[in-house]
């Protein structure tokens, strides 16, 4: 009997399957494809609708750190897929990459010691960042190296194509409900808002969006190297947002900054502290052109080749800014966590800009270097709220010790 019983259910599943198959094909090869980022986002759906409906038996930041732990882990499974598909001999960092690290986003999620690890914030972000390298993490040199860029531009290009166009249809989606809500609320007094914006609104946001951007992603092996040398509609109309906004605005600004500079030299003042985000915000943008402009079309034009020599030498005086008007305004204050964001800013500026100006440059670098000392600064003892939880406290005590003896040679803040 059970032996029948299990043949039975094997049978049932099979029919499932070869039925979901020829109904909707597309679904059957991304589960087969992304299973465990999908059970997972499945998860992040059901904390996001407990969140939404506010489930009592859990506290409400338990319910926050469960999704959070739960979608960063999806976002590492899909990553994990592109690291099997590009490097399938690679069979323990393919294990590694599915069940390990996705195991320790979710854990790291929970962890309240901000002793131990960073409030949940930037997980999401770390785990963007390595999804987007996941493809292309073999070095190689010469023309190999060359490839594996072309081919994370590529690849990331696609998915934030049809990432966009995701997002346009769960909009279109949430209209369409809208109406339907409001159409039955007046027409028939169907007071149905609960179950559109509580359940169907979310459950479609969190995860049928996600499932259909899973099935739109290439795979590795699609690529050719025509297909950065010839371009889309999608990658013409960016590069050249990119060829005559980008580049025009960012020349502008470092003439901007560059003048200040000499302003700075003139009258012998220390820059203010605002100069940090102003000229972080300058490299960010930077990068964005830099990775816009990537691709082989786009670097036989004569504005791009410009900035393409340019750019990074534009940035050695803005960045020497920078770290001037951040040390000014954390010798008076200190640190805090805002702060301790900005230095981490600076220094991923700063080493991107070393690595291309010795000629070590790739483009992999400019989400990598970013995933990696954003990791850093969320788990430890050395993470972002710890440390500035720290020196404030030093600071603190500083203060005291002066306050009780006057005469006594402690360092305090101006």
């Amino acid at each position: 009997m059970v032996d029948l019983a299990v043949g039975l259910e094997g049978w049932e599943m099979t029919r499932g399957i070869a039925w979901l198959e020829g109904f909707a094909p597309d679904v059957s090869a991304t589960i087969r494809r992304f299973p465990v980022a999908i059970a997972l986002a499945a998860l992040a759906t059901a904390c996001g609708l407990f969140i939404t409906n506010y489930a009592p038996w859990l506290s409400y930041e338990d319910w926050i750190r469960l999704f959070v732990g739960f979608a960063c882990g999806a976002v590492c499974a899909v990553a994990a897929v592109f690291v099997r598909e590009s490097r399938p001999e690679a069979k323990a960092l393919g294990f590694i990459a599915l069940y390990i690290v996705p195991l320790a986003f979710i854990g790291l999620a929970q962890v309240r010691d901000f002793g131990w690890a960073a409030p949940p914030l930037l997980l999401p972000a770390v785990a963007v960042l390595w999804l987007s390298v996941s493809p292309v993490t073999v070095l190689g040199r010469g023309e190999a190296r060359e490839r594996q860029q072309n081919l994370f531009w590529w690849i990331n290009h696609q998915a934030i194509a049809t990432a966009a166009i995701a997002g346009l249809a769960f909009l279109i989606i949430a209209l369409g409900i809208a109406a339907i809500e409001r159409s039955l609320f007046f027409l028939f007094g169907v007071d149905s808002a609960d179950i559109f914006y509580r359940l169907v609104l979310p459950f479609t946001g969190l995860f049928l969006t996600p499932v259909y951007w899973l099935s739109t992603l290439p795979r590795a092996s699609d690529y050719d190297e025509t297909l950065a040398a010839r371009p889309d509609f999608i990658a013409s109309a960016v590069g050249f947002l990119g060829q005559f906004v980008l580049i025009p605005l960012l020349l502008i600004y470092a003439a901007i900054l560059l003048a200040y500079t000499a302003m700075i030299a003139v009258t012998q003042t220390l820059p203010q502290g605002t100069i940090g985000w102003m000229v972080l915000g300058f490299v960010v943008s930077g990068a964005a052109a830099w990775l816009v402009l990537h691709p082989p079309f786009m670097r036989t034009r004569g504005l791009v080749r410009l900035f393409r020599r340019s750019w990074f030498w534009l940035t050695v005086l803005p960045l020497v800014l920078f770290f001037i008007a951040v040390w000014v305004r954390v010798d008076a204050y200190g640190l805090t966590g805002e702060r301790i964001l900005l230095i981490a800013g600076g220094v991923w500026a700063a080493l991107l800009s070393a690595g291309y100006l010795i000629g070590r440059g790739d483009i992999r670098m400019i989400p990598a270097l970013a995933g990696l000392i954003l990791a850093v600064l969320a788990v430890g003892p050395w993470n972002y709220a710890a440390l500035a939880s720290r020196d404030q406290g030093a600071r603190l005590g500083r203060l005291l010790a002066l306050k009780a003896d006057p005469t006594a040679t402690v360092s305090t803040p101006d």
